[in-house]
């Protein structure tokens, strides 16, 4: 995998989608998600360096299953616009 500022942001815009706030923030931490008051933050430590923080939010994605709940909604999707062409 490449560590690229422009997959850093597309991680972002998917957390973003899913309704999480992401907060970079210092401190002796580890990363990680939670929710507080009934909002839905994820917050990266804000002294990593990218690879990092992609390694991060990639666990998180994971951990949520926010990438493949994307994913699946998308292909749920586009099999309605092929269905709607045809």
């Amino acid at each position: 995998m490449a560590y690229k500022k422009s997959e850093l942001v597309r991680l972002e815009s998917l957390v973003k989608e899913s309704g999480f706030t992401i907060r970079y923030e210092r401190g002796s931490f580890e990363s990680g998600h939670c929710i507080v008051n009934e909002k839905k933050i994820i917050i990266i430590n804000k002294f990593f360096r990218l690879k990092a923080r992609i390694d991060c939010l990639e666990d998180i994605l994971k951990e949520l299953n926010i990438g493949q709940e994307l994913e699946q909604a998308d292909q749920r999707q586009l099999d309605l616009t092929t269905r709607k062409v045809a």
